[in-house]
């Protein structure tokens, strides 16, 4: 899915990738030290690999002139977001969250939209999925209880050629 852009805005979000991956032949690959993740900020689109906070160093970055060459989709814009913990994921819609964590920067950038309610349905899927979880982390627990118990009884039994 791609964009027209006819305007880079300040703070604007999107995902890119290029349309044609041999596009920007560099010795290591195309996408070498990119998040594939970019800010319009000063009037360019900044791939935030070697983003700290909003200033960015000699990473990737785009001219509107570029955009045609890229598949893009918008994000949102940074000023309808705020920072938030990463945890608020398990409490509010996915389309209220811009998590913009990469491999180079893989925590503290998760965003919330501006006054996002709570939703109850990501709530219950949540915490289906994480009894569902822990019941799994029980049935293991008590098989190993049980294997355990029968590698005790075993040893005392004088067979010593057990694993345990």
């Amino acid at each position: 899915m791609s964009e027209v852009i006819e305007a880079l805005i300040e703070g604007d979000v999107f995902r890119w990738s290029y349309r044609d991956p041999n596009t920007d032949n560099r010795q290591w690959g195309s996408y070498h030290c990119c998040s594939c993740l970019a800010i319009v900020h000063n009037g360019l689109l900044r791939d935030t690999f070697w983003q700290i906070g909003m200033s960015f160093s000699d990473g990737k970055s785009f001219v509107i002139g570029d955009l045609p060459k890229l598949d893009l989709t918008r994000l949102g814009n940074l000023a309808d977001f705020d920072k938030a913990p990463e945890y608020q994921a398990d409490y509010h819609d996915d389309a209220d969250i811009m998590n913009l964590n990469h491999s180079n920067s893989s925590r503290g950038n998760f965003y919330l939209r501006k006054f996002a309610l709570r939703s109850q349905k990501k709530m219950l899927e949540m915490a289906r999925y994480k009894l569902e979880n822990s019941e799994s982390a029980e049935r293991s627990a008590a098989r190993k209880s049980e294997q355990l118990r029968e590698a005790i009884a075993k040893i005392e039994a004088g067979d010593t050629n057990v694993f345990l």
